[in-house]
């Protein structure tokens, strides 16, 4: 027996790879948003400015859609960072923290509503598919969508579905023959459009009857299609066509269901139950985006501190402060420092008043000597690209295993430093 829904595969989430594919439609959602046009974002936040923010699943339910909220980020700007905490079909609850972006504050904001946008229709469908999946889930029976889906985006929706945990009926008209009642009515009946399918279909084609009463049922398994489909009929007539059809053909109920009324309708014994509604009538999940901590770009003070600090010209209390204040990226080039190990000493101009940031020690020394044991991740130089955004990295590599700490040539740090900085 065949029919779509039972032939489609279980679901399996978008890869960054195969989202690519949905580029045109999520660009097309920004032009519409007018995403390169923000008015108001660029009339009120300065340039520089950057921002980190949660997305937020306002109440429980199945996430859908998080690497196509990636991808519209990074269409509107590469610079944004989108970090995923959870997976398309998790079931997560309410206010769980979804995916963490970093940015451009503009950037992020000319993005924010069409990834909003589609993680919400998509998490809502997914959500609402899998209420009628859980209401059937001791029965053999599996929740199908149908073709009542938003023009441009049925790939979407439908893959929203099966991260609901259900299954796809035909992609459109050319992948299954259906005849419905308009089909046997322009013909007379269920036979001679039987018939003329078989001769004038091309390829191997799943044929599946529209029934609308228990006659037409059994006319159609007489004919030997794969599938019947059970339109609007009542638990009694879905019943005594099971029977006729049961081991003929496969056995799809349609028309009028609902939450309430799923489960009886699975007790009849169909194979497949499709709900127009999963696409057509899911509501919208509430997904936000909450600014946690937004940065704003360097006035010329702060900008001072920053090459002060590096040089070695802070106090205790600059270089904590600077320690607890997340950072700006620095520019997509800035250089990497290349820090030599010869003497396994980080030395600063005297060093008399230098400080690495996050240093346990906590206090200057004469000799510049600064452990990197016992450093924090935010420590000066230390992993700087991965931690607090710094403008510098160590080349690791350099380190040899027995090494405890860097020597550096403050010259040319200082140079690289008005690099970054002016």
């Amino acid at each position: 027996m065949r029919h779509p829904a039972l032939l489609a595969p279980a679901f399996s989430p978008l890869t960054k790879e195969q989202s690519e594919q949905f580029r045109t439609v999520v660009a097309a959602a920004l032009a519409e948003d007018g995403a390169s046009a923000d008015v108001t974002s660029a009339a009120t936040i300065q340039d520089g400015v950057v921002a980190v923010a949660n997305m937020v699943f306002r109440r429980g339910g199945v996430v859908a859609g998080i690497p196509i909220a990636a991808l519209a980020f990074s269409i509107v700007d590469p610079k944004i960072r989108f970090e995923a905490i959870v997976t398309d079909g998790d079931l997560v609850p309410p206010n769980a923290v979804l995916a963490k972006i970093t940015g451009p504050a503009r950037s992020v904001l000319a993005g924010e509503r069409v990834a909003l946008n589609f993680v919400g229709l998509l998490s809502g469908i997914a959500t609402f598919t899998r209420a009628f999946v859980d209401a059937v889930r001791d029965f053999p029976v599996r929740i199908c969508d149908t073709r009542k889906t938003t023009p441009g985006l049925r790939a979407l929706e439908r893959y929203a579905v099966r991260a609901g945990g259900g299954y796809n009926h035909r992609f459109n008209l050319s992948d299954a023959l259906l005849i419905k009642d308009n089909h046997v009515l322009a013909v007379g009946s269920v036979d001679k459009a039987v018939a003329a399918a078989r001769a004038n279909a091309k390829g191997d084609l799943i044929l599946e009857v529209e029934c609308d009463s228990v006659e037409q049922v059994r006319e159609a398994v007489k004919a030997g299609v794969d599938a019947v489909l059970l339109d609007n009929m009542t638990p009694q007539n879905i019943r005594a066509a099971v029977a006729i059809a049961r081991g003929h053909a496969a056995i799809e109920a349609s028309g009028g269901i609902t939450l309430e009324n799923v489960r009886d309708v699975a007790k009849t014994g169909v194979d497949v139950i499709s709900v127009g509604a999963l696409t057509h009538s899911a509501p919208t999940v509430d997904v936000a985006l909450d600014f946690t901590a937004p940065e704003t770009s360097k006035t010329e003070s702060q900008r001072e501190d920053w090459v002060n600090a590096h040089m070695g010209r802070t106090s205790k209390e600059t270089a904590q402060r600077l320690l607890t204040t997340q950072q700006p990226r620095p520019p997509e080039h800035a250089p990497i420092l290349h820090l030599q190990a010869v003497k396994a000493r980080c030395v600063a101009g005297g060093a008399s008043n230098f400080w690495i940031i996050g240093s346990e020690a906590g206090e200057p020394t004469l000799n510049g000597d600064y452990p990197l044991i016992g450093i924090s991740p935010t420590a000066y130089f230390v992993q700087a690209a991965e931690y607090n955004f710094l403008p510098y990295a160590i080349q690791r590599s350099r380190l040899a295993p027995d090494n405890h700490s860097i020597s550096g040539d403050t010259k040319e740090l200082e140079a690289r430093m008005h690099e970054v900085y002016g």
